[in-house]
């Protein structure tokens, strides 16, 4: 069976495979991006309101039953964006862990897991997770 390499990846879940120093800390930079430009609309969302009589952007009433269910579908949205960000988040840590032929354990001492999996190299030839990656 032929291990799967950097090329050959097709989803950002995969947990198979290696992933470099650089492509794992760009996956955070784009993981960042997305999620924050993804969070201004939806900010607007449940924040303001158009009144149309005056063409006014007012606060709504924190007692206000619109602004209650438009915080409650921002909430959904958000959960639902970051658990998927944070699935692709894992896959790419471990797939660094891969690389460097760690155990993803590590990952759950804070400082340490960031610490290693930034700043290790990973191996220079091919090792159980396939080639390194390019």
């Amino acid at each position: 069976m032929k291990k799967e390499t950097t090329s050959d990846r097709k989803s950002p879940f995969s947990f198979e495979g290696r992933t470099g120093r650089l492509s794992y800390f760009s996956h955070f930079i784009l993981f960042g991006l997305i999620f924050s430009l993804l969070s201004i609309p939806l900010g607007l969302i449940s924040e303001y309101s158009i009144i149309f009589n005056l063409g006014i952007i007012t606060k709504l009433s924190l007692f206000s039953e619109s602004y209650v269910i438009r915080i409650i579908i921002r909430f959904l949205i958000e959960s639902f964006v970051f658990i998927i960000f944070l699935r692709a988040a894992q896959a790419a840590a471990v797939r660094r862990c891969n690389d460097i032929r760690c155990s993803p354990k590590w990952l759950w001492i804070p400082i340490l897991g960031l610490l290693i999996v930034l700043f290790i190299p990973g191996e220079k030839g091919p090792n159980k997770h396939g080639e390194p990656p390019k």
